[in-house]
């Protein structure tokens, strides 16, 4: 828990070293992303932090978002270490259209 006492995500985060630094100051998630910038997929670079957080900061949750695409995209998040994992708008979209 940080200072205030409220928990905070850190949003964006797509390296190990902002991941230790956000749960090193007290951050209560960490929120995987994509990044437009780096060709690394959210899903490789989860696995990393989780990996890395493992170590002093196991209390730390992991949200996914970005590349999630099917079902087992969902499970794989899980499987690896993802506390919370969000699908992409349009994914959503089109299970609404299809029903």
């Amino acid at each position: 828990m940080n200072k205030t006492g409220l928990p905070v995500v850190c949003r964006g985060v797509t390296n190990t070293m902002d991941a230790l630094r956000c749960a090193a100051e007290g951050a209560a998630a960490i929120w995987v992303t994509s990044n437009f910038e780096s060709g690394a997929s959210p899903i490789a670079v989860m696995k990393k932090i989780i990996v890395t957080l493992r170590g002093n900061h196991w209390d730390t949750e992991v949200f996914l978002s970005g590349g999630i695409r099917r079902g087992t995209d969902v499970l794989k998040a899980i499987a690896l270490g993802a506390t919370c994992v969000f699908l992409d708008p349009e994914t959503s979209l089109w299970a609404l259209y299809h029903g």
